[in-house]
């Protein structure tokens, strides 16, 4: 739907391909599936990957690069084979352009829209900007950033643009959330025709807020003819305050319906949240979390009609910070990464079979480290970020479900 990647200096970042063999370790009630992985580069000094798409038959990856003189500036890539990354021409049009990361990227019906932001302002505050391909006077194609109305995505009312998608009609989605017309915060969405101009709606009665409530948009898929959006709802009732988990759909982006069913509400013994969706066909997964004592990892899955709740196979933490960062999924096998307290850590799940633990190699930590994760032909996908070095990683998808 929303892969983190970062090098030292001027060397390249290192992506890592598995092998079709895999060792897996049955010393657990939940054995650990320990892929073998092999590099390949992908060009950038200190690049960082941190949202990737795949399109059906290409693979778009975003994130930042630093220049010579060590100023972040924004990154594309694409690839077709996994095996080497290609850099799309990028051209920002803002000072905070300039130095922004892409962020989050969907591509389809032959176009490309991306977000990407830097903090800025007295407030330090997110500056957010859509991106779109285009290909000016038969030049390269190029990602271009959309000079929008600065309260489009930021001012006062501001809170979070957090993904992106592409509708089977070849409208473009973005959802998050914001202070919304009726003053309270709410989830939000902004639709467009080709990508180069977005409209806001932030008076839909179903995303907006009531009194003692708010609600905040975390995620977004495109499911089938309909689009799947995920997020949070805090509200106060009776003295008693709580937090739930909240499902949208919609068939255009611009008017919404709350879709909460008995499989996904499955009242766990605390406070549920839903970070991340993605789709796959009739298949579609969530990562969050149910918090009571201790933050717990859940996957709410679906198969035809039907969702399933799983506590995952991650440790329990006190870290109320803890939570899903990334899930994909395809007709085979569904993906969840997280971070747990420090540490980022990956699950697995076949289709009629039990979710279990991947091994990853030593993974980055600290504030912003993030693990992010995709599903795509033959191939899942897991790129690592932190506040130092990183990696990409590529994998057969047989070495997850057990060739």
């Amino acid at each position: 739907m929303p892969v983190g990647v970062a090098s030292v200096g001027a060397l390249l970042v290192t992506v890592m391909l598995a092998v079709f063999s895999v060792r897996v370790s049955s010393a657990t009630s939940n054995p650990t599936v320990r892929p073998r992985w092999r590099s390949v580069h992908v060009p950038g000094t200190e690049a960082r990957v941190v949202g990737m798409f795949f399109d059906g038959s290409t693979w778009w990856f975003s994130g930042s690069t630093r220049d010579p003189t060590g100023v972040q500036r924004p990154a594309v890539w694409t690839s077709t084979d996994l095996v080497a990354l290609s850099p799309v021409v990028m051209s920002p049009v803002t000072p905070y352009g300039e130095i922004s990361e892409i962020y989050a990227i969907a591509a389809g019906h032959g176009g490309a829209v991306a977000l990407g932001m830097h903090t800025g302002g007295a407030h330090g505050n997110p500056r957010t900007a859509s991106w779109v391909l285009s290909a000016p006077d038969g030049s390269p194609p190029t990602m271009r950033e959309v000079k929008a109305n600065f309260e489009l995505y930021n001012g006062p009312r501001q809170i979070g643009v957090r993904a992106v998608a592409v509708t089977l009609s070849g409208g473009w989605v973005i959802f998050g959330s914001r202070v919304n017309r009726n003053g309270l915060l709410g989830a939000t969405s902004w639709w467009s025709a080709d990508g180069s101009e977005f409209a806001i709606f932030d008076d839909d009665p179903v995303l907006s807020a009531a009194v003692r409530e708010q609600q905040q948009g975390l995620d977004l898929a495109a499911d089938g003819s309909r689009l799947l959006a995920v997020g949070e709802q805090f509200a106060v009732r009776s003295g008693v305050a709580s937090t739930d988990a909240v499902v949208w759909t919609s068939t255009d982006g611009r008017t919404w319906a709350s879709n909460i069913d008995t499989g996904l509400r499955d009242d766990g013994d605390g406070e549920q949240r839903f970070q991340r969706v993605a789709v796959s066909g009739d298949r579609a997964v969530i990562g969050g979390t149910d918090t009571a004592a201790r933050t717990r990892l859940v996957a709410w899955e679906r198969r035809g009609g039907t969702w399933t709740r799983s506590i995952l196979p991650f440790p329990s933490s006190d870290d109320a910070l803890s939570g899903a960062t990334d899930v994909g999924i395809d007709d085979t096998v569904a993906v969840v990464g997280a971070k747990v307290d420090d540490r980022l850590m990956l699950v697995s799940r076949r289709v009629g079979g039990r979710w279990q633990r991947v091994a990853l190699p030593t993974a980055p930590t600290g504030r912003r480290a993030q693990l992010q994760v995709g599903v795509g032909g033959a191939n899942v996908v897991v790129a690592a970020t932190g506040d130092g070095p990183g990696w990409l990683l590529v994998a057969d998808r047989g070495a997850f479900i057990g060739r």
